[in-house]
């Protein structure tokens, strides 16, 4: 991490590989009608990569590297930060004025899960597809959809949604690892916590029959593979659809997000939380290093939050420090690392 008091602390630091203006777009950036001022709370770092080599995007730059290109946000509600990453870049005043509507709210209450706003970065859009209903599925929401989803109805939709799109931010891991509510959370804490373990038989009881949720690490190898799968027949449709046209496709360029580092103040608390393995930083990191694995040994990238949030200050976290998962704080950090992935050449 590279202190900013002073401004221009990033450039002494990397002469003259890191570029771009850090204050303005992550430290004075634009924000919303309950959005904190960022100095006040103490956000005067950014974080500095092996080489620094990091160029801070402005709206100009990244409607140049998106180049027309329609992205896909998709994950759980700590997408939201992407979301608002993407929109803070914007000048689209239109979109400004509705901003807590359209931008501060997770979606998670309608809308069919779907964001209400869209980035607009000349003719490239990005949008955001919350997989939130119902809470705490993760990926089995997306491969095997039940009644109670709010969004799309099977995995075949799911797949030609991201099919369509030029770029696909995946982000999933948090939920995946969590208890069904908080009802179970604290049932099984009161019926396991005891000197006799619990058996399959009685976890089978305590966690609705869902099976999946007795090895969740190896659920979530499994629904991964899926996923790569449909990745990988995106990749197949794209090349044969090219091959058709005299003006060739855009390339397919899925991401996986991988899950953010939880708050370490509200970590110290996670036995008694209301979650399960998704509020701990070392279970999260064994996550990320499975998915990383499956996801690169299919063909595909990840995009890595961790390093950057593993050092957040707990009161960068939403509701001033008191939220396990969420940092706006740190969402033009996160948003500018991702563009960063992007968009190889700034220039």
């Amino acid at each position: 991490m590279v202190n900013m008091r002073d401004g221009d602390a990033h450039i002494r630091d990397c002469g003259t590989v890191c570029t771009g203006n850090a204050s303005a777009l992550v430290i004075n950036t634009y924000r919303g009608p309950k959005d904190e001022d960022r100095l006040r709370n103490g956000f005067h770092h950014i974080l500095k990569p092996a080489g620094c080599r990091y160029h801070w995007f402005n709206e100009a730059e990244l409607t140049r590297c998106l180049a027309g290109r329609s992205v896909l946000n998709i994950g759980g509600s700590t997408a939201l930060s992407v979301q608002r990453g993407f929109e803070r870049l914007s000048s689209n005043m239109v979109h400004k004025r509705t901003w807590w509507w359209d931008y501060g709210r997770t979606g998670v209450s309608n809308n069919h899960d779907e964001a209400t706003g869209r980035s607009q970065f000349g003719s490239s859009t990005v949008r955001t597809q919350f997989i939130h209903h119902p809470f705490r599925y993760g990926l089995t929401n997306v491969l095997a959809p039940g009644p109670a989803v709010l969004a799309l109805k099977s995995a075949a939709e799911y797949e030609k949604l991201m099919c369509d799109h030029d770029v696909v931010i995946f982000e999933s891991g948090l939920h995946d690892f969590s208890t069904p509510d908080r009802r179970v959370h604290h049932q099984l804490l009161a019926a396991c916590g005891q000197p006799q373990p619990c058996t399959d038989n009685d976890l089978m009881r305590l966690i609705r029959n869902e099976s999946w949720r007795l090895d969740p690490l190896a659920s979530y190898q499994a629904h991964l593979t899926k996923l790569m799968g449909m990745w990988q027949r995106c990749n197949e449709s794209r090349f044969v659809q090219s091959s058709q046209r005299k003006r060739p496709l855009k390339p397919f360029r899925p991401i996986f997000k991988l899950s953010v580092c939880p708050n370490p103040a509200t970590e110290l608390r996670s036995c008694n939380t209301d979650w399960g393995y998704n509020s701990m930083g070392h279970y999260l990191l064994v996550a990320n290093q499975v998915a990383r694995q499956i996801v690169e040994a299919s063909g595909f990238e990840v995009f890595d939050t961790f390093p950057a949030l593993v050092h957040a200050a707990p009161r960068w976290y939403d509701e001033h420090g008191h939220d396990a998962l969420h940092a706006d704080q740190l969402s033009d950090l996160v948003t500018q690392m991702l563009i960063n992935q992007l968009c190889d050449d700034p220039s």
